[in-house]
């Protein structure tokens, strides 16, 4: 039996009811083939030995029907950019999901929410408030709940936006949150440490390093979910040598393992900070990479006997 024999199956036996008849056709369509199987299988009596040839060609198939259904969905305006693939397929449903997109076409996001299962979501593009507050509508009736975002902000997108955004229910359960733009501000770490985040893994990426200084670093400190952390980037940013003390310093930052802090203004005073008994006494990876950090600074790295990561130094930054 082949997908086309079980499609026939399933769209002409009468002796499978119409109700399950036409669920098993609209999850084939879908290319949610192991939803389909049971109901084929249910409905048509088949036994396991029928099907096997038809599980054979699911993993080829069912990303080559999955990219149709959501090319249909969406249209040319969203490219799938996750290592170039398409998203994720697990069990004939999506958890992996990546999408650029460009102004007004975010609103159409919400089509391809279709997978309870979606874990995973990563948004490129021109991303402003009025759109997104269309979006997080939409996400309210959202059947998964996520636990990885990644926003690449380019547009107006204000703090007050992203705390609603973190506060929407799909986000509730949030564990890693990626943030990047030219929009990212100290007044941005503070609405989001006024949100109800639960997240353990924390990125923030400037593309205008002066727009985020030490004050940033403040803010975190104060957030609720700090000191659940686990995992910090502050990349290309201004924090600088202050911003090194506060976090080395400060006790919400104490149980972070992985602290990532490249392409920034870190000097060899901020390194002799990093580096001399810190609040995060359980840190297995430190991250210094193209700061303004010579040999000195380096070898008092190298005191933490942690891995540290230095490529590209500027000393003349």
């Amino acid at each position: 039996m082949t997908i086309a024999d079980l499609k026939m199956k399933v769209a002409l036996n009468p002796r499978s009811s119409n109700q399950r008849r036409d669920l098993a056709a609209k999850l084939l369509t879908k290319g949610f083939f192991l939803e389909a199987l049971e109901q084929a299988q249910i409905g048509l009596d088949l036994q396991d030995d029928e099907l096997s040839p038809v599980a054979v060609e699911l993993e080829e198939l069912e990303r080559t029907i999955l990219e149709r259904h959501l090319d249909a969905l969406v249209g040319p305006a969203f490219e799938f950019v996750i290592d170039n693939h398409l998203p994720k397929v697990e069990n004939g449903r999506v958890v992996e999901l990546s999408v650029h997109v460009e102004g007004d076409d975010l609103r159409r996001v919400a089509e391809v929410f279709t997978s309870p299962l979606l874990s995973s979501l990563q948004v490129l593009g021109v991303i402003v408030d009025d759109i997104v507050e269309d979006v997080i509508a939409k996400l309210d009736m959202a059947p998964f709940a996520l636990r990885e975002l990644n926003l690449w902000l380019r547009g107006n997108l204000s703090p007050m936006t992203l705390k609603s955004v973190l506060e929407a229910p799909v986000c509730g359960g949030l564990e890693s949150l990626y943030l990047r733009g030219t929009q990212l501000t100290d007044d941005t770490v503070k609405a989001l440490g006024r949100s109800a985040a639960t997240i353990t893994e924390l990125t923030l990426r400037s593309d205008d390093m002066t727009r985020l200084g030490p004050n940033s670093v403040n803010h975190l400190a104060d957030a609720r979910f700090t000191p659940s952390l686990t995992a910090l980037g502050l990349i290309s940013t201004s924090i600088g040598d202050q911003g090194a003390f506060n976090l080395a310093s400060l006790q919400p930052f104490a149980n972070l393992r992985r602290l990532a802090l490249r392409d920034g203004v870190i000097t060899n005073d901020g390194a002799k900070i990093l580096g001399s008994d810190p609040v995060f006494e359980g840190l297995e990876f430190l991250d210094v990479s193209r700061n303004v950090i010579d040999d000195a600074g380096l070898v008092a790295l190298r005191g933490l006997g942690i891995q540290v990561r230095s490529e590209g130094q500027h000393p003349s930054r």
